[in-house]
């Protein structure tokens, strides 16, 4: 028996529910999908997914609760134990995507990932920045995940029990973008038993290149706040071990001068064709240093 669960926030989820319903037809156990939408301002397209989902349980939130408070209601609201999470922008590779979790045994392991993949064929030049990060930073292979189990976990989908899911959720109870640094630090400290198995979906809601660039601002912010307020560990990310041996060398007010002469460069570098992901670690430095410096 397992629980579906599928926050939406302005995105159409047809194709996504067509994928599940074409192997749930097959399957031989209980399930259930439920569809929280998290307030979408998109009118026309709300009324689309909820008469897509009518023979599914479609919830809406009165009000924008962000991901972590909407997931932490969907857990809650779920009758399994063994709950799925999908957001609504991925889509399942394999077609025995919700068997394969289900042939693990699931008692062992408190949460199993299946990894992310990015189409092979580049996308327009306007989401060259979010696709290229995603096919050379995101998508691993089973062996690197392995590796760094839970470093290596993206919250895009999982398999989770509902004991677990409601615990970390309920203390990562923070409305913010880039919460997953948050939600992979509170699953090793826990000791959350983690599995990575070979079960991807892909990621298809690219962000065009200048919002891209905005959200990783925020999620830059998100890792600064929670280091400041002691959510998570001073050298937990890599940004943040790099800012540290910076400061450390009394470099960051020279490296901030010299790069400041070059940010709006970066910034189109980066929002064209071919953008160079050494130049995005640059800009991710200089920004995450400049929050360091104005504290």
């Amino acid at each position: 028996m397992v629980s579906i669960l599928i926050p939406v926030y302005n995105y159409d989820i047809s194709q996504l529910l067509e994928k599940l319903e074409q192997e749930l037809v097959g399957l031989d156990v209980t399930t259930e999908i439920i569809i929280l939408d998290d307030c979408s301002t998109d009118e026309r397209l709300k009324a689309q997914n909820k008469s897509r989902a009518k023979h599914h349980i479609y919830l809406e939130n009165n009000s924008n609760l962000g991901r972590v408070a909407t997931r932490l209601k969907l857990a809650k609201q779920a009758q399994f134990e063994c709950l799925l999470f999908l957001d609504a922008d991925v889509l399942p590779v394999y077609p025995n995507f919700i068997s394969k979790f289900l042939s693990v045994n699931s008692h062992k392991y408190d949460l199993i990932f299946g990894g992310i993949v990015y189409a092979k064929d580049p996308p327009e030049s306007e989401y060259s920045l979010r696709w290229n990060y995603g096919k050379r930073r995101e998508a691993k292979s089973l062996v690197e995940r392995i590796k760094q189990p839970y470093a290596s976990i993206i919250s895009q989908h999982f398999f989770i029990h509902k004991e677990t899911a409601i615990t970390i959720f309920t203390i990562m109870d923070l409305d913010r973008y880039g919460m997953d640094i948050l939600f992979t630090y509170l699953l090793k400290e826990h000791k959350v038993a983690i599995l990575h198995i070979e079960n991807p979906t892909e990621h298809l809601g690219l962000e065009k290149n200048r919002d891209y660039l905005v959200k990783t601002k925020r999620g830059l912010r998100t890792t600064y706040e929670l280091e400041t307020k002691g959510f998570i560990p001073k050298n937990y990310r890599p940004i943040q071990q790099k800012s540290n041996l910076i400061s450390t060398l009394f470099l960051a007010k020279p490296l901030l001068y010299f790069i400041s002469k070059y940010n709006t460069v970066m910034a189109d570098r980066l929002c064209s064709k071919n953008p160079n992901l050494l130049i995005f670690d640059l800009y991710k430095l200089y920004h995450y240093l400049q929050l360091k410096s104005n504290s």
